[in-house]
Protein backbone atom coordinates (compact mmCIF):
# COMPACT_ATOMS: atom_id res chain seq x y z
CA UNK A 1 0.00 0.00 0.00
CA UNK A 2 1.15 3.60 -0.42
CA UNK A 3 0.95 6.57 1.64
CA UNK A 4 -0.13 10.04 0.55
CA UNK A 5 1.71 12.99 1.14
CA UNK A 6 0.38 16.16 0.55
CA UNK A 7 3.30 18.25 2.41
CA UNK A 8 5.22 18.49 -1.18
CA UNK A 9 1.98 19.50 -2.42
CA UNK A 10 1.20 22.33 -0.18
CA UNK A 11 4.60 23.59 -0.54
CA UNK A 12 4.87 23.33 -4.33
CA UNK A 13 1.27 25.61 -3.92
CA UNK A 14 2.77 28.24 -1.60
CA UNK A 15 6.20 28.72 -3.53
CA UNK A 16 4.35 29.26 -7.11
CA UNK A 17 2.73 32.22 -5.77
CA UNK A 18 5.04 35.32 -6.15
CA UNK A 19 2.91 37.39 -3.81
CA UNK A 20 3.52 34.68 -1.22
CA UNK A 21 7.34 34.33 -1.93
CA UNK A 22 7.26 38.41 -1.88
CA UNK A 23 5.90 38.49 1.88
CA UNK A 24 8.34 35.84 2.91
CA UNK A 25 11.75 37.59 1.26
CA UNK A 26 12.07 34.25 -0.85
CA UNK A 27 11.48 30.71 -1.01
CA UNK A 28 10.97 30.25 2.94
CA UNK A 29 8.57 27.37 2.91
CA UNK A 30 9.66 24.56 4.81
CA UNK A 31 8.92 20.85 5.80
CA UNK A 32 8.16 20.09 9.64
CA UNK A 33 11.21 22.11 10.51
CA UNK A 34 12.75 25.39 9.41
CA UNK A 35 16.82 25.59 9.17
CA UNK A 36 18.49 26.90 12.50
CA UNK A 37 19.68 29.90 10.57
CA UNK A 38 15.91 30.99 8.85
CA UNK A 39 14.97 34.21 8.47
CA UNK A 40 11.33 35.65 9.64
CA UNK A 41 9.03 35.32 8.38
CA UNK A 42 8.94 32.09 7.33
CA UNK A 43 6.01 29.02 6.97
CA UNK A 44 6.66 25.17 8.06
CA UNK A 45 4.29 22.69 6.85
CA UNK A 46 3.38 19.31 8.78
CA UNK A 47 1.25 16.36 8.28
CA UNK A 48 -1.10 16.29 11.20
CA UNK A 49 -3.21 13.32 10.12
CA UNK A 50 -3.44 11.33 7.53
CA UNK A 51 -5.81 7.94 7.31
CA UNK A 52 -7.17 5.69 3.80
CA UNK A 53 -10.74 6.17 2.95
CA UNK A 54 -10.59 4.31 -0.49
CA UNK A 55 -8.69 1.62 -2.05
CA UNK A 56 -8.89 -0.50 -5.39
CA UNK A 57 -7.27 -3.91 -5.36
CA UNK A 58 -5.80 -3.97 -2.26
CA UNK A 59 -3.93 -0.54 -3.22
CA UNK A 60 -5.17 3.18 -1.05
CA UNK A 61 -6.86 5.47 -3.93
CA UNK A 62 -7.77 8.56 -1.69
CA UNK A 63 -7.13 9.55 1.85
CA UNK A 64 -8.07 11.63 4.40
CA UNK A 65 -5.11 14.39 5.52
CA UNK A 66 -4.92 17.20 7.85
CA UNK A 67 -2.07 19.41 7.03
CA UNK A 68 -0.97 22.36 9.55
CA UNK A 69 0.56 25.13 8.35
CA UNK A 70 2.92 27.96 10.68
CA UNK A 71 3.49 30.83 10.02
CA UNK A 72 6.53 32.31 12.05
CA UNK A 73 7.13 35.75 12.16
CA UNK A 74 8.64 38.89 14.01
CA UNK A 75 5.84 41.04 13.48
CA UNK A 76 2.33 41.31 11.81
CA UNK A 77 1.81 38.16 9.34
CA UNK A 78 -1.79 38.85 8.76
CA UNK A 79 -1.31 39.40 4.76
CA UNK A 80 0.43 36.49 5.17
CA UNK A 81 -1.53 34.06 6.35
CA UNK A 82 -4.77 35.29 4.38
CA UNK A 83 -2.22 34.91 0.97
CA UNK A 84 -2.45 30.87 2.49
CA UNK A 85 -5.57 30.48 2.97
CA UNK A 86 -6.26 32.04 -0.02
CA UNK A 87 -4.15 29.60 -2.47
CA UNK A 88 -4.88 26.54 -0.28
CA UNK A 89 -8.97 27.01 -0.38
CA UNK A 90 -8.75 27.73 -4.23
CA UNK A 91 -6.17 24.69 -4.85
CA UNK A 92 -6.71 21.37 -6.63
CA UNK A 93 -7.04 19.14 -4.85
CA UNK A 94 -8.96 21.69 -2.52
CA UNK A 95 -8.09 22.20 1.06
CA UNK A 96 -10.17 23.15 3.28
CA UNK A 97 -9.73 25.28 6.60
CA UNK A 98 -10.18 22.92 9.90
CA UNK A 99 -8.91 25.26 12.52
CA UNK A 100 -6.58 28.64 12.51
CA UNK A 101 -4.82 30.44 16.33
CA UNK A 102 -2.72 32.64 17.33
CA UNK A 103 0.19 30.95 19.66
CA UNK A 104 2.17 33.70 20.20
CA UNK A 105 6.11 32.66 22.27
CA UNK A 106 7.97 35.09 24.54
CA UNK A 107 11.42 34.04 24.48
CA UNK A 108 12.49 35.11 22.15
CA UNK A 109 9.39 36.96 20.68
CA UNK A 110 7.89 34.91 18.29
CA UNK A 111 4.66 35.33 16.33
CA UNK A 112 3.00 32.04 14.98
CA UNK A 113 -0.07 31.30 13.29
CA UNK A 114 -0.97 28.02 13.03
CA UNK A 115 -3.63 26.76 9.97
CA UNK A 116 -4.48 23.64 9.71
CA UNK A 117 -6.53 21.87 6.74
CA UNK A 118 -8.31 19.06 5.69
CA UNK A 119 -8.42 17.76 1.98
CA UNK A 120 -9.25 13.85 0.80
CA UNK A 121 -7.20 13.28 -2.48
CA UNK A 122 -7.02 10.60 -4.93
CA UNK A 123 -3.65 9.05 -6.07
Amino acid sequence: MSLIDAKQTVRNLLLANTDLTTLLGGDQVYSVLAPTNAVYPYITIQEVGNAPIDYADNTETRAEISIQVDIWSKGNYSAIASLVNDILTSAEPRFVREHSADLAQTEPLVLHKALRYWTAPEV
